[in-house]
C-alpha cells in the first residue's frame, strides 16, 4: 500500500492539506475506528475531486465486543465479590490478572456496523500487520512499511 500521510490516533489529528488519496490510521480499538471515521466523514463534506481512503491498520483483527472487560467487574450482583477477590491477591497476580481480564482492543457493535458500511462504500481499507515507519519526508509526511500478520 502506498500511503501519504501518517496520523497517529493519541494526538489531536486532522486531515490537513497534506493529505491527498490514503491516509493510515494505526490501531485496533475503539479510539482508531473512531477516527477513521471521523476522518471519513470530515473529509466528505471537505474533498472535491477524488475521494480520500482511509486505511486501518490493526496487529490483530478487531474484536467486536460491548466492553473491553468481562461483565463480572461491573454487573452490580457480582462485582463487590470479584473485587474482593481480586484486592485479597498479591500485586503480580493482580497485575496478571488485569492484563488477561482487560483484553484491550475491542470495538462496540454499532461502530462495526459503520465501519463495514464504510468498507462497502470503498472508503475504508482494513489490513492486519505491523506498521515499520521507513522514512520522514522534508513535507513531515511519512513513508511507511507494513508486514502483514494475516
Amino acid at each position: 500500500q502506498e500511503l501519504d500521510h501518517v496520523i497517529d490516533y493519541t494526538k489531536n489529528s486532522h486531515c490537513d492539506s497534506r493529505c491527498k488519496k490514503r491516509i493510515l490510521v494505526v490501531g485496533g480499538g475503539l479510539t482508531a475506528v473512531q477516527t477513521a471515521q471521523k476522518l471519513i466523514r470530515s473529509t466528505r463534506k471537505h474533498e472535491h475531486g477524488s475521494p480520500v481512503k482511509v486505511v486501518l491498520c490493526s496487529r490483530r483483527r478487531l474484536v467486536e465486543r460491548h466492553f473491553d472487560i468481562p461483565v463480572k467487574w461491573f454487573d452490580w450482583r457480582e462485582a463487590s465479590y470479584h473485587q474482593s477477590q481480586f484486592y485479597h491477591e498479591p500485586a503480580e497476580q493482580r497485575l496478571k490478572a488485569l492484563k488477561l481480564a482487560r483484553g484491550g482492543g475491542t470495538v462496540p457493535p454499532i461502530y462495526m456496523e459503520t465501519t463495514r458500511k464504510m468498507e462497502k462504500r470503498g472508503e475504508l481499507v482494513r489490513i492486519i500487520g505491523d506498521v515499520q515507519i521507513t522514512k520522514e519526508n522534508d513535507d513531515k509526511s511519512l513513508e511507511v512499511s507494513i508486514s502483514s500478520n494475516d
